[in-house]
């Protein structure tokens, strides 16, 4: 943050600036503040390790700049916090259900046999799909691809 005093600073003090924090957000867990501000600089800064987009994605705080006189003005600082993917995707199921008839023909591997759809509390889902190798029998006869709008589409392998 930063103010103007137009006060002359040959006038002592008067054309000082000094930052200070009104109204503070509190850490719920330690009940301390979650932010300061360097008294000279205006420069804010967290005094927490570590916030959390998913559970706090925005934080203001009420910022008051006094000069040498006693005279202040206030502002507020409105502080986004950046997500980064820290948050695994959650299938929506724990178990996924298909059946296909042996005699559906030769379009089946172009048609998807079953959706699925996964949660991810990121911001931005980025979620991509993978048939494990091995992860049981049968599994190389499929084939798993991303959608447009995040669900995966499970098809059956072409070999």
């Amino acid at each position: 943050m930063s103010a103007t005093d137009h006060d002359d600073p040959s006038e002592g003090t008067n054309a000082r600036i000094i930052y200070s924090i009104e109204k503070n957000v509190i850490e719920e867990d330690t009940g301390s503040p979650i932010f300061e501000i360097e008294s000279d600089t205006g420069v804010i800064k967290t005094t927490v390790c570590c916030l959390d987009r998913e559970r706090t994605p925005d934080y203001s705080i009420q910022v008051v700049a006094m000069d040498g006189g006693g005279l202040k003005g206030t502002g507020t600082a409105s502080i986004r916090i950046l997500d980064i993917n820290d948050m695994p995707p959650k299938f929506t199921k724990e178990e996924w259900l298909t059946e296909v008839d042996e005699t559906d023909g030769i379009t089946l591997p172009e048609t998807p046999i079953l959706t699925v759809t996964v949660h991810d509390e990121d911001e931005i889902n980025k979620s991509q799909y993978k048939i494990v190798n091995n992860s049981g029998y049968g599994a190389d006869k499929f084939k798993i691809s991303r959608n447009n709008d995040g669900t995966g589409a499970l098809m059956i392998a072409q070999h």
